[in-house]
């Protein structure tokens, strides 16, 4: 009978609850959805719980609204006792809307205690991820990113600037340089800084929108994705549930195609704000008797997106910790991770330099399997196809990584056939 009422049902409720104004019947309307979440996961039903994800993330407002490329990390930053809070339109929004508050706090309470039944509804649950980074209101713990240099630090919101000398400047491109660069500017000079006007309301919404997303626990459910491969000693060190009802995390709370969804999903995301987009910009997706300037792929220079660090860096840690599932999703994670590489020279070189410590995280775990150790000496040859100047972007990052690798699997590691070209060496003295 569930299974045939579930979905008009859960229309209904989502109505009532995203335009009814009376309390009791949003209170009810919650309480349908905590009703469902349970039967579904009674019953094994992801596809009700990917509904249930879908409907509340339209009410709650943070799915596809990632800040712009020229607005991420410069919004205004004040202090309030103590406490720095970074005031965008969104988090205004968010915090002036209590609706989308709510819907906010049981989309996560119904994912927090089911995530193993998720499947299609990750899609909107990093996109809300990918919203509230580039608004500077994710937890600090899940901004952090592993350094083979320095061992960890917090993804940056903008890339360094480099000063380029005049000469380099004028190079050979001439007028066509000049109309290239300005076609394909994704914003004016004068809009470098984003708008900083803002009121007391505003700083006080901004800090309901704070203490909303507190309240979610965005984390935790972070932090379950990632403990599949985790002992039971390392999961005590894991944030606990605040609601004493709630069950313990268990380290079999995401595995097969229950972990697989993720990956799959962080790897579309990535794609889109990265091989498409390249796509876009060159002109391969416009219609075919639309009037175009034909500009090569490899000349179309993407600007630096934090968001798609930040999906890449989540995406590799649960593939690094998958445990016995690694077998599972290093195939595909290869496959990505190769065709990024492969149009590196259309990206800033801070994503590249984390596309390689992906890559190298990965085969860090691969290279202990002994049925997948060969394909891992395949990633690490895909290297010597970058271009001069993207292996010198990413340089100390790679040769960290290496080192990292060969000197934790020393008795594993025969032949290094791609040092010669990175260190000028002959073949002979790469092998050992």
């Amino acid at each position: 009978m569930f299974a045939v009422a579930w979905k008009p049902l859960v229309s209904a409720m989502s109505f009532a609850f995203a335009n009814f104004r009376d309390d009791f019947m949003v209170q009810r309307a919650i309480g349908g959805f905590n009703h469902c979440a349970a039967l579904a996961a009674r019953f094994d039903m992801p596809e009700v719980f990917d509904y249930l994800i879908l409907s509340l993330s339209r009410v709650s407002g943070l799915v596809q609204a990632p800040a712009a490329s020229q607005e991420v990390g410069n919004f205004p930053v004040v202090e309030v006792e103590g406490q720095k809070v970074t005031v965008s339109p969104v988090a205004v929004r968010f915090g002036t809307n209590v609706k989308a508050q709510l819907a906010a706090v049981v989309l996560f309470t119904i994912a927090n205690h089911n995530g193993a039944f998720i499947r299609r509804g990750w899609t909107q649950i990093f996109e809300i991820y990918q919203t509230l980074f580039t608004h500077s209101l994710l937890p600090p713990s899940m901004l952090m990113m592993e350094d083979f240099l320095s061992g960890g630090s917090a993804i940056p919101l903008k890339p360094k600037t480099v000063a380029v000398p005049r000469e380099e400047r004028r190079g050979d491109g001439g007028l066509l340089s000049t109309l290239s660069s300005y076609l394909l500017s994704p914003y004016g000079a004068g809009s470098e800084m984003a708008g900083t006007d803002f009121t007391d309301d505003d700083i006080e919404t901004t800090l309901s929108a704070v203490d909303c997303i507190a309240s979610c626990r965005v984390e935790e459910l972070y932090s379950q994705i990632l403990c599949v491969s985790l002992s039971l000693d390392e999961l005590a060190l894991l944030p606990r549930r605040r609601d004493a009802d709630a069950p313990p995390v268990a380290r079999s709370d995401l595995k097969g195609e229950a972990l697989v969804a993720p990956v799959q999903v962080l790897v579309d995301l990535v794609q889109r704000v990265t091989i498409d987009r390249t796509r876009t910009r060159s002109g391969s997706g416009s219609a075919p008797n639309s009037p175009q300037i034909s500009i090569t792929p490899s000349r179309v220079q993407l600007p630096y997106d934090p968001s798609a660090v930040l999906l890449l860096e989540i995406a590799t840690s649960i593939v690094a910790r998958s445990g016995e599932s690694l077998t599972d999703l290093w195939p595909s994670s290869f496959d990505f991770l190769q065709r990024l590489l492969a149009s590196a020279n259309s990206f800033s070189s801070l994503f590249n330099e984390r596309v390689v410590a992906s890559l190298l995280r990965l085969v860090a775990e691969v290279i202990k399997s002994d049925e997948l150790r060969d394909s891992c000496f395949l990633a690490l040859d895909m290297l010597r196809s970058l271009s001069p100047t993207v292996l010198s972007s990413v340089a100390e990052p790679l040769m960290a990584g290496l080192s990292r690798v060969f000197l934790e699997n020393a008795a594993r590691v025969q032949c290094v056939p791609f040092l010669p070209r990175l260190e000028s060496a002959s073949p002979s003295e790469a092998c050992s």
